[in-house]
C-alpha cells in the first residue's frame, strides 16, 4: 500500500494567500487496484486594497531588484474561497476484460459570498484488450452540480475509445461520443457530440 501527503503554502500577486494539501493512497492486490485522493485547497485575501488592506504600499521591489513605485491601490482577489475534492477509484483485471469505476466529489465555498459549489462526478468504464496492442473503452459519466441550493448542471455522457500502442509510451487513440446538460438553458437541455483522434507520449 502506498500513502502520500504533501502540504504547500503560497502568497500570490494581489494578496491572495494559498493553502494546498493533498493526499493520496493506493492499494494493490493481484488483479484489485484500489486508489483514493484528498485535496483541500485555501485561497485567502489579506484585504481589500494593498498588503493587510492598508493600500497601495509606497515602493514594490521586484525579482529583478528594481524599484517599482505603484499608481494604484492592489485590490483583493474575489475575497478567496475554500475547496475540499475526494475521489475514490478501483480496477479489477477479468483477464478478458477489466472493469472500473471512479467516484468523485467537489465542494466549494466562497468566503465573500458564504455562496457553497457541490460538484459530484462518477464514472464507469470497461476495458477490452485485443489482438496484442489494441484496447477498446467504453466511458459512462454523470455529472451534477449544485450552488446555492439550485442545480446549475445535470450531465450525463457515453463515450467509446480505441487506443493502439505503438510503444510502451506512445499510444494513438480515436474516441467518439455524446453527453446532454439536462439543466441547459436551453429548455430541452443541450447534446453534444465529440470526436478526438490524436497521440498520447509519456516522456
Amino acid at each position: 500500500m502506498d500513502v502520500e501527503a504533501t502540504q504547500a503554502q503560497v502568497n500570490g500577486r494581489n494578496n491572495s494567500e494559498s493553502k494546498l494539501f493533498t493526499g493520496y493512497a493506493r492499494y494493490v492486490a493481484g488483479p484489485l487496484h484500489l486508489g483514493a485522493i484528498y485535496e483541500k485547497l485555501d485561497e485567502a485575501c489579506s484585504g481589500a486594497t494593498g498588503p493587510g488592506g492598508v493600500g497601495a504600499p509606497a515602493t514594490i521591489t521586484n525579482f529583478f531588484g528594481v524599484t517599482i513605485t505603484p499608481t494604484a491601490a492592489i485590490a483583493c482577489n474575489a475575497g478567496g474561497a475554500s475547496s475540499n475534492f475526494t475521489g475514490l477509484l478501483g480496477e479489477y483485471d477479468l483477464k478478458m476484460v477489466k472493469v472500473g469505476a471512479i467516484i468523485g466529489d467537489k465542494t466549494i465555498q466562497a468566503l465573500a459570498t458564504g455562496v457553497k459549489t457541490d460538484t459530484k462526478w462518477n464514472q464507469i468504464n470497461v476495458k477490452v484488450p485485443f489482438a496484442k496492442q489494441w484496447e477498446g473503452r467504453v466511458t459512462y459519466n454523470t455529472l451534477k452540480s449544485e450552488s446555492g441550493g439550485a442545480t446549475t448542471q445535470d450531465l450525463k455522457g457515453q463515450f467509446f475509445n480505441v487506443n493502439y500502442k505503438l510503444s510502451n509510451r506512445t499510444i494513438v487513440y480515436a474516441s467518439m461520443g455524446s453527453q446532454k446538460d439536462d439543466k441547459a438553458t436551453d429548455a430541452v437541455g443541450v447534446k453534444e457530440k465529440r470526436t478526438a483522434v490524436g497521440l498520447f507520449h509519456s516522456f
